[in-house]
């Protein structure tokens, strides 16, 4: 059985940010218990950081602030180059007491080859380490997984995404949709993508770590599979408002979800399955106050084998869109020496 969730005052927390997120930080905190212990802005070029935020001294560091504070969790809703390597290559925390938490809402490997590399050396740590907010861990999209036992295979399946500016940006979107991806029809054959966006990267080389952490705007994708099955993407941060979904048909019929219910119609249009959760459908903020909420005490862990698939998916995308043509993301996986 697993522990129940702890109080309130048992959630101490170390915030990570821009200015323009306090909003949404503010909310996730008082939705989700926390208490807010030390917070910190990303550095954006030569701007200073406001001297407090979240009615706290604003901490210049990131390593330092979960030094200083070790039985801390920590809620990433952005990360700059120094924040990533304070996650990617944490300090041990001397007189921790647990091990508490840490949601991000941002990549914190700049490429697959750093993310494998990771889950090897470092397992424990990476385990810990819990993009959010997770579509295989809301209502809607695990129920349409756990469905899929009883479902059969998935034929074809599309997955749209969209935020508005920041909240969360299209790479942690583009990770996020392609683990779902592999969870519901393993790894494709080939990718063909597109990036429409006056942030999307210009010049004709591409390194595909690099790029992950850069990208941003409207990404489009179709996906191949060796057995003719197939997957469209399509995902925006650049959309105004939240909603994530996806639709997926095989020999099960149709099964649509988004973050908060499901819906699975047979082949002749008979209700499955249908849950009523559109009555509170969930925004950013809901969903993630919900999954910090539901995570703190422990989380369902994910494979690290699927973690890297989603890189190496997500890294096709973005090389194919550079190059214009399909790419494979075995071809990814050869680059970044993993197999």
């Amino acid at each position: 059985m697993s522990r129940p969730d702890p109080p309130a005052a048992d959630r101490p927390v170390v915030v990570w940010l821009t200015p323009d997120l306090e909003p949404l930080a503010r909310r996730v905190a008082d939705e989700a218990g926390l208490t807010v212990v030390a917070a910190g802005c990303v550095r954006v070029g030569r701007a200073s950081p406001p001297t407090s935020i979240l009615s706290v001294e604003t901490s210049p560091d990131l390593r330092r602030a979960m030094a200083e504070h070790p039985d801390a969790g920590v809620v990433a809703l952005a990360l700059g180059a120094e924040d990533r390597a304070a996650l990617a290559e944490p300090d041990e925390r001397a007189g921790a007491r647990s091990t508490p938490p840490i949601f991000v809402c941002d990549p914190v490997y700049e490429s697959m080859a750093a993310a494998a590399r990771a889950a090897e050396s470092r397992p424990g740590w990476t385990q810990r380490l819990r993009p959010a907010p997770a579509f295989a861990h809301t209502p809607g999209g695990s129920s349409a997984l756990a469905a899929l036992e009883t479902y059969g295979r998935v034929r074809s399946m599309d997955f749209a995404a969209r935020s508005a500016r920041g909240a969360p940006a299209l790479p942690m979107l583009l990770l996020d949709a392609m683990e779902y991806v592999a969870a519901a029809l393993g790894e494709p054959e080939l990718v063909d993508a597109s990036i429409s966006g006056l942030d999307a990267p210009s010049s004709l080389r591409l390194t595909p770590g690099e790029t992950v952490l850069a990208v941003a705007g409207d990404l489009t994708a179709h996906l191949r599979f060796s057995d003719d099955r197939a997957a469209a993407v399509s995902l925006s941060d650049r959309a105004g408002s939240w909603f994530r979904g996806a639709t997926l048909l095989g020999p099960g019929g149709c099964i649509r979800c988004d973050d908060s219910a499901l819906e699975w119609l047979s082949p002749e249009g008979e209700v499955v399955e249908r849950s009523d959760a559109h009555a509170g459908e969930s925004g950013i903020g809901d969903l993630l106050a919900g999954q910090i909420a539901a995570q703190w005490s422990s989380a369902p862990e994910t494979p690290a084998v699927r973690r890297l698939t989603a890189w190496a998916i997500a890294e096709a995308a973005l090389l194919s869109a550079r190059t214009g043509q399909p790419e494979a993301p075995a071809t990814i996986r050869r680059m970044a020496g993993v197999a």
